[in-house]
């Protein structure tokens, strides 16, 4: 498996995290349930679950809490979990409360859009399947839902050698950045553009209001409210 927080993401958004976001991706200083990586962990806070990715010392950690996430985080000892992400931007009843206006699974898995294949076609892998939680894709170019699924995280399960795994990376890689861009722009567009001020010097006419507050962008609108 090739799991989504191995793809490089350069352009990931710059958004603040959720406050259900309690997943980060990080390198183990031990093995799982060894003394070393519990106390270490457990210096930011109560863990829920542990992944470690097979035969790599990096791996997902879900704390119980997201303080204990942000913690992690912010002190630079792992990052936060794009997998998480994707699932919770892909529900409906969390949205609203993922930090992603849209769903990145669809984005990257397609609905009508062969992705799939075309990912095969670019890297030469073969049997490609994108697991997203009880999501699937594959060469058929619909994403659809399944009764169950054995992947708790984001990944691509796939037959080939070596140099057509690198090649599936770097495909998938493109691919993120420009799925990374589009989220970028609906995040801003989501963005509040209208503030309220005060303390105007009164002979101020509406020329004057709209040059003063230019200098910090293009001012669409602006409507002067006077008290009593």
């Amino acid at each position: 498996c090739l799991w989504l927080d191995e793809v490089p993401m350069p352009n990931r958004p710059q958004v603040l995290p959720s406050l259900a976001d309690r997943e980060v991706f990080l390198e183990m200083v031990g093995p799982v349930g060894s003394p070393e990586l519990n106390d270490f962990l457990t210096s930011f806070g109560p863990v829920e679950d542990v992944f470690q990715l097979p035969g790599q010392q990096r791996g997902y950690v879900r704390f119980m809490e997201h303080s204990a996430a942000a913690n992690c985080v912010s002190l630079g000892a792992g990052f936060w979990s794009e997998s998480e992400r994707a699932l919770s931007s892909d529900q409906p009843s969390l949205q609203g409360t993922s930090c992603y206006p849209e769903s990145l699974v669809v984005l990257i898995g397609g609905t009508g859009s062969n992705v799939i294949q075309s990912l095969m076609e670019k890297s030469g892998v073969r049997n490609l399947r994108l697991h997203a939680g009880g999501r699937m894709a594959h060469a058929g170019g619909v994403i659809g839902r399944t009764e169950s699924s054995d992947y708790e995280r984001v990944c691509y399960s796939c037959k080939g050698f070596q140099i057509q795994m690198q090649k599936l990376k770097a495909a998938l890689q493109e691919m993120l950045e420009g799925a990374h861009m589009h989220l970028t722009c609906k995040a801003e567009e989501n963005l509040p553009r209208e503030v309220e001020v005060s303390g105007l010097p009164d002979p101020w006419v509406h020329s004057e209001i709209k040059k003063f507050f230019s200098r910090h962008g293009f001012v669409e609108r602006l409507q002067r409210g006077y008290n009593g």
